[in-house]
């Protein structure tokens, strides 16, 4: 790989850690927030807000020199984000209920958060050997 590929990798990666990490902070941080306005006003609107990534942009081209458990860490996390958006676009629930449903989602979506940092921060090292990160498949279980 030249070195103009590498950068262009690691421009990504970065991006992509950013993108996860901004997108986990507002869904975790503002959920009150969100909650509240989704109780008080019956709008879905502001969701576009919170769950807006950057991710939806960036082209398989553009990750092909990662590893594939990598890939599957980044695809794994952005579906889990993306179920969540999709249970509060549609959802009947009542306010109280989707606050419960919320504070369960977080936490799975976290592990699955915790796990994409770890092989991001390892490709980011520019060590391909996965063998350092602990193996998290199989502890990762949907709550």
């Amino acid at each position: 790989m030249s070195s103009e590929d590498v950068q262009r990798k690691y421009a990504v990666l970065v991006q992509i850690k950013l993108d996860a990490t901004r997108l986990f902070d507002r869904i975790s941080k503002r959920r009150s927030e969100y909650v509240s306005i989704f109780a008080v006003k019956r709008t879905r609107d502001h969701f576009k807000q919170i769950f807006a990534n950057r991710y939806s942009s960036v082209g398989i081209s553009e990750l092909k020199d990662c590893s594939d458990k990598t890939i599957s860490a980044i695809d794994a996390f952005y579906n889990k984000v993306d179920d969540l958006w999709w249970y509060l676009q549609h959802t009947e629930d009542m306010p109280g209920t989707v606050e419960d449903r919320l504070i369960r989602e977080i936490k799975n979506i976290g592990r699955f958060y915790d796990e994409l940092l770890l092989y991001l921060d390892q490709e980011l090292k520019g060590n391909d050997d996965e063998s350092e990160i602990p193996p998290l498949e199989g502890i990762i279980k949907e709550s």
